[in-house]
């Protein structure tokens, strides 16, 4: 049964969140979260609802639109264009998109 359990997930815990910004109050978050370089009780909070969960084979096809907060932090956020108010987030936008 030991190694049942080990092979078997019945819900993946291999998901990575993503924090999206869907809006201003998760742009103004995520600006903070920038500049402090670090992922807060509040901050966390704030982010909740601005939140997606990649399982491995969504995060590697997203990893375009993705950022790590620093490395090895496993903090990830997505870029502004990435999200779509009709379709959520998008794994893939043009690079035109992405020059301020």
């Amino acid at each position: 049964f030991a190694t049942l359990a080990q092979q078997f997930e019945m819900i993946s815990s291999r998901t990575r969140d993503i924090f999206v910004p869907d809006d201003e109050e998760a742009r103004k978050a995520i600006q903070r979260l920038y500049a402090s370089r670090q992922l807060t009780r509040e901050l966390r909070q704030l982010l909740q609802r601005h939140t997606v969960g990649l399982n491995p084979s969504e995060f590697q096809k997203a990893s375009q639109v993705l950022s790590e907060l620093t490395p090895a932090s496993e903090v990830w956020i997505a870029a502004d264009p990435a999200y779509d108010e009709q379709l959520g987030l998008v794994f893939q936008i043009g690079t035109e998109s992405l020059v301020l």
